[in-house]
């Protein structure tokens, strides 16, 4: 490949690359717009934590969930079958 078919290719790739970084960053701005829409957040550091004590929540009424079921099978069970 001659030297200036080789900086042609290097200009596409370039352009490719561009395009690429700027559909990615207009991504992120959306993600972003919607995190601050959706839960209230501005940063990705504060979703993480949203998410993490969204998750805690759940397991906790997951588990009580389970822990009242079993008790209402216990009473109830045999009467229902």
């Amino acid at each position: 490949m001659n030297p200036m078919e080789e900086l042609e290719r290097l200009k596409r790739r370039v352009g490719d690359l561009q395009s690429q970084k700027h559909r990615a960053e207009g991504r992120l701005q959306e993600a972003q717009e919607r995190l601050k829409k959706e839960f209230q957040v501005n940063t990705l550091k504060a979703a993480e934590k949203l998410l993490k004590e969204l998750e805690e929540q759940s397991t906790t009424a997951q588990e009580e969930f389970e822990t009242a079921l079993g008790a209402f099978k216990k009473e109830w069970g045999d009467k229902l079958e």
